[in-house]
C-alpha cells in the first residue's frame, strides 16, 4: 500500500516521502535491468512516482524552500528532504535548482552551518547539495554547490564532537565525508546520498 500523502498530517511529511520516492524510482530503476516488475506494477509505481513530483513541486513556497504544515516558512531539513526526493531523475530541473538556492542563501557564509549549529540540518543539507552535483549543469550554480559543501564540511568536521552522540549523526558525519572525496575532490559523480 502506497503511503498517502492527502491524508497524512503533521511534522514529517516531506522527510516520509522524499524516503518513498527514492524507494518508487529505484525499483523502477532496478526493474530496467532485472524485469521483476509486472506491467500493472510499473503503471503503478508510475503514478505514485507522478503524484509525489507533482506534490512536491506544487507546495514549494516562493522563497524556493518547502515548509511542513505550520506554513511559517521555509525549512533547510524539510527544503533538503523534498530535494532529496526530486533530484532522483533529473525532470525537476527548475524546481530542484530553487531549492538549491534557497539552502546556500542560508548557509552562514562565515561558519558553514546550517540552522544555528544544528549538526542533522547542515548533514540534510549537504546530502542535498551533494547528491544534486549529477543533475544540475549549469556551472555558475554548480560552482556554488561546491563552495557550499566545501564550507559545509570542514564546518561539520570541526565540530562533530560537540554534536549529540546519535548513532544516526555518526552515519551521517561518514556518509558526507565519504561523499565530500567523491564529489569535491575527485569530482565524481554519485547516484545516492
Amino acid at each position: 500500500m502506497h503511503y498517502n500523502i492527502n491524508r497524512t498530517f503533521g511534522h514529517g511529511m516531506i522527510d516520509r516521502l522524499h524516503y518513498l520516492m527514492q524507494t518508487e524510482y529505484y525499483l523502477l530503476e532496478f526493474n530496467k535491468r532485472y524485469h521483476f516488475l509486472n506491467d500493472k506494477q510499473i503503471l503503478e509505481l508510475e503514478k505514485y512516482w507522478d503524484k509525489d513530483v507533482y506534490w512536491i513541486r506544487s507546495n514549494q513556497t516562493e522563497d524556493g524552500g518547502w515548509h511542513e504544515v505550520d506554513k511559517v516558512r521555509s525549512r533547510i531539513g524539510t527544503s533538503a528532504d523534498a530535494i532529496r526526493g526530486i533530484n532522483l531523475n533529473g525532470t525537476c530541473k527548475e524546481c530542484l535548482t530553487q531549492g538549491i538556492i534557497f539552502i546556500i542563501r542560508n548557509q552562514n557564509t562565515y561558519d558553514g552551518y546550517w540552522e544555528t549549529g544544528n549538526i542533522d540540518k547542515t548533514t540534510d543539507a549537504l546530502k542535498a547539495l551533494i547528491n544534486s552535483r549529477r543533475i544540475i549543469n549549469d556551472p555558475d550554480i554548480c560552482a556554488l554547490i561546491d563552495e557550499s559543501i566545501i564550507k559545509g564540511t570542514l564546518w561539520l568536521v570541526a565540530n562533530f564532537d560537540n554534536a549529540e552522540k546519535l548513532e544516526e549523526n555518526e552515519y551521517d558525519l561518514l556518509t558526507v565525508t565519504i561523499d565530500f572525496e567523491k564529489v569535491i575532490i575527485n569530482k565524481e559523480t554519485i547516484e545516492f546520498v
